[in-house]
Parts: C-alpha cells; sequence; structure tokens
C-alpha cells in the first residue's frame, strides 16, 4: 500500500518511479503536495482499483503508467484531478468495459494505451472529450464490434491500432478521421469491407490487413488513398484482384500480397504503382500455365528491383496440361534449344517474354508450354 504521508515535504519531486512493486491501494491524500509531479509510473502493480481522490494535488502531471495492473474499470472519477494529463497507459490490465465520458476531462491527452484488456466493444461516448488524442491502442483485445460513432471527437488522431481483436466488419461511419496516418487492423475476422469504408481517410500513409479473412477487394476500396504508402494485405483468401483496385494508390511505395491464393494478376494490375519500391509475391497459388503467368512474368522480370521474395509456381503444366504437350514436340525442342542459347550468351530475358506473348497469340499452345516448362533452368527464368 502507498500511503498518505510518504511523499511529505517531496514538493519538488517531478518524476516518482514506483513499477514492479506489491502496491495494492493507493491512498487519498498521497499527491496532495504533489504540485510539480509530471510522470508517475505506478506499472506492474497489483492495484485493483484507485480512489476518487487518489490523485488530487498532482495538478501538472502530464505522464500516468499504470499498466500491467488488475484494474477491471477505468479509474474515470481519479482521472478529473489530472485534466492536464498527456500521456496514459492502462494496457495489460483486466479492463472489461471503457464507461461513456470516463475520459471527457482529459481534453490535452495525446497517447492513449488500452491494449491487453478484455474489451469486447466500446460503447458511442467511450472516447467522448479526447479532442487532442494523436495515438490509440485497442490491440489484444475482444472487440467484435465498434460504434459507429466512437471516434467522432477523435479529430487529431494520427495512428490507431485495433490488432487482434475479434472485428468481423467494418462502416464508413467508423472511420471518419480525416488526419489519421496509420491503421492497423491485422489478425481480424474480416471478410469483406464495404467500399467506401476508407473513403475519409485521406492522410493514410499506412494500412495493415493482414491475416483476415478477406476473399475479395472492391475496385473502389482503396480508391481514395492517394497517400498511402504502404499497403499489407498478408494472409487473407485473395483468390483474383480487380484489374482496377489499385488505382488510386500513386504513392504506394510498399505492397505485399503474401500468403493468400492468388493464381494470377489481371493485365495492368500493377501498373498503376507508379512510385512502388517494393512488392510481396511469395505463398501463393500461383498457376504457371502459358496463358495465365504472361502478366505477372513480364512485370517481375522487369521490375526485379522492386520483387523483393521469390514467388513460386504452385500449379504447373505437368499438372494442369500434360495432355496439351504432345504435338510439335520436335519443334518445340528445336526453338526451346535455339531461345536457351539466345538468353544464356546475351541475358536477353525480355526476349522470351516477347516470345511467349507471340506463341500465346498464335494459339501454339503445346509449344508454348514445351518452351516454358521443358527446361528448369527456363521455368525459372520466366516465370518469376
Amino acid at each position: 500500500m502507498l500511503q498518505a504521508g510518504v511523499l511529505e515535504g517531496a514538493f519538488a519531486l517531478t518524476n516518482l518511479y514506483l513499477s514492479c512493486n506489491i502496491i495494492t491501494n493507493v491512498e487519498d491524500g498521497v499527491f496532495k503536495n504533489s504540485t510539480a509531479l509530471e510522470k508517475l509510473i505506478l506499472s506492474r502493480n497489483e492495484i485493483a482499483s484507485v480512489n476518487n481522490a487518489t490523485f488530487r494535488g498532482a495538478i501538472v502531471l502530464q505522464h500516468l503508467d499504470l499498466s500491467g495492473n488488475k484494474l477491471v474499470t477505468v479509474p474515470a472519477e481519479a482521472l478529473r484531478h489530472v485534466c492536464g494529463l498527456k500521456h496514459l497507459y492502462l494496457e495489460m490490465n483486466s479492463l472489461i468495459t471503457v464507461p461513456e465520458d470516463c475520459f471527457s476531462s482529459l481534453s490535452m491527452l495525446v497517447h492513449l494505451d488500452l491494449s491487453e484488456n478484455k474489451l469486447t466493444t466500446l460503447q458511442e461516448g467511450s472516447l467522448r472529450g479526447l479532442t487532442m488524442l494523436s495515438e490509440l491502442d485497442l490491440s489484444l483485445n475482444l472487440i467484435a464490434s465498434l460504434p459507429s460513432k466512437v471516434f467522432d471527437d477523435l479529430i487529431c488522431l494520427k495512428s490507431l491500432d485495433l490488432y487482434r481483436n475479434r472485428l468481423t466488419s467494418l462502416s464508413l461511419e467508423t472511420f471518419g478521421l480525416t488526419h489519421l496516418k496509420e491503421l492497423k487492423l491485422s489478425h481480424n475476422q474480416l471478410h469483406n469491407i464495404p467500399f467506401n469504408t476508407f473513403y475519409l481517410l485521406y492522410n493514410l500513409r499506412k494500412l495493415v490487413l493482414k491475416n483476415n479473412k478477406l476473399d475479395s477487394l472492391h475496385s473502389q476500396l482503396f480508391a481514395q488513398l492517394l497517400k498511402l504508402t504502404e499497403l499489407n494485405l498478408d494472409g487473407n483468401r485473395l483468390s483474383d484482384l480487380h484489374p482496377n483496385v489499385f488505382k488510386g494508390l500513386t504513392s504506394l511505395q510498399i505492397l505485399s500480397l503474401k500468403s493468400n491464393q492468388l493464381r494470377a494478376v489481371e493485365s495492368g494490375t500493377l501498373g498503376f504503382l507508379r512510385n512502388i519500391s517494393a512488392v510481396y509475391l511469395s505463398g501463393n497459388l500461383w498457376d504457371c500455365t502459358c496463358t495465365r503467368v504472361v502478366y505477372i512474368s513480364t512485370w517481375a522480370n522487369t521490375h526485379r528491383d522492386k520483387l523483393k521474395d521469390q514467388p513460386t509456381c504452385f500449379f504447373s503444366p505437368a499438372t494442369c496440361c500434360a495432355t496439351n504437350m504432345t504435338k510439335d514436340v520436335a519443334s518445340a525442342k528445336l526453338i526451346r534449344n535455339i531461345i536457351i542459347f539466345i538468353i544464356f550468351i546475351t541475358d536477353q530475358y525480355q526476349f522470351l517474354i516477347e516470345i511467349l506473348i507471340l506463341l500465346r497469340y498464335l494459339n501454339i499452345r503445346s509449344l508454348c508450354l514445351s518452351l516454358l516448362y521443358s527446361s528448369s533452368s527456363i521455368q525459372h527464368l520466366s516465370v518469376f
């Protein structure tokens, strides 16, 4: 227990660190003379509740850390005595609810951490009054849904972390955050996102949607994200991409599509990414038949400096097209050997791509497949 009087006479104290003790309670009046206290660390103790007058007297407190305790509710009344607070850490407690207006007295707060609690939802007014808040961490909770206006007061919010919750859906009304720069939604249960969900996120730079259950993306989903520089879609169930899905992402620099179910990419899909510097494509179900591999093969070979991993074929002609490879075998082998020789002498990989495209249009499928796959070295060089 932190008893009243323990700080008697410590009028000039500005920083107080009391973490990793066995404090179970903080008596009223402990900080009555702490008029210069700016930073108070009470993390990793065993505090289960905070009295209404606990922080009375700490009139200039700006940093309060109550993380790693046993709190089950936000100490709203106690926080009314520290209205100048800028940083509040409540992570790793046992919070099950965030009552309406519990932070309404903290109009100067810029950082709020509520991660690693047991929150299942938020009320519409849970974050009311936090007009200066810049960073909000709600990760590692059990949140399954968000009220449509829960973030309405957060007009200065720049970073929102909802990593590893149980969200199944999102709406436009939820994300009216025009100053937001970073949004983390990974490890949720999202399977469909309405096309206008991100329309108001004009200033978003980073969007993380990895490890959800997305099986498709609306062609207009990212259309308004003109300043987005990083998009992570790893670990979803995407099997196809609309050719215009990245059309508005003219500032995008990093795109990760690893570990989805993509078999091919439609022609022109990546052409809108004028400033792209890193693309990740591995772990997909790439269907490397002649008729489907041309676009992604061409892109990968002409942008080798931007492809940052090594995607491999999941489907090959051996399993898909074996019956089509019996005709023109002799001719295919002859042409193949000539092309292999030219490539290894001149290092002109683009030449092979152009030949494959020509063969595709001439509908010489068996010859095309033989050229592409009869040699293991050519298979590696021509596909990715």
